[in-house]
């Protein structure tokens, strides 16, 4: 009985220490890549500047609790840090031939294809279960009801 109480008491706490560290994990990744996204599409290119900048904001802001030292340190570090993953992020980029604009590009035609998929999906299959009374409405009427009749 000790132990299986002992065990409760550590998953709970691990639990616990879990969603803490990654509220923080998720709030500082967000912070960075959005800072990063934001700075790059608004500029219309990628360089190192927006990594720089990123790490240098955020981690700045994630030790903004230590006051103006630990701001200074943090942002140094995270500079240094954001500049690492950029060179290497802009080393791969060039590696491969592409640009993030044109990464940014396929991921928008993607996205704007596959929902035109679900949005042809979900029709093929409300007309495929739709009731005969249904059907039958849509030939007599068609598929557009205007108000153009009522005058």
């Amino acid at each position: 009985m000790p132990k299986k109480k002992l065990q409760d008491q550590f998953t709970v706490n691990f639990a616990k220490g879990g969603f803490k560290w990654g509220w923080r994990v998720g709030l500082f990744t967000t912070s960075y890549f959005g800072i990063i996204t934001g700075i790059s599409v608004y500029r219309g290119k990628s360089s190192i500047y927006e990594y720089l900048a990123a790490g240098s904001i955020t981690g700045a802001l994630y030790k903004l609790n230590l006051g103006l030292r630990g701001m200074a340190a943090g942002g140094i570090i995270g500079g240094f840090m954001g500049g690492v993953a950029g060179v290497a992020s802009l080393l791969l980029m060039k590696a491969s031939g592409t640009t993030m604009e044109e990464v940014r590009y396929w991921q928008y035609k993607w996205r704007v294809q596959r929902d035109d998929d679900i949005r042809q999906a979900l029709k093929n299959q409300a007309e495929k279960d739709a009731p005969d009374l249904f059907t039958a409405h849509d030939k007599r009427v068609g598929e557009t009801v205007t108000l153009e009749t009522v005058k």
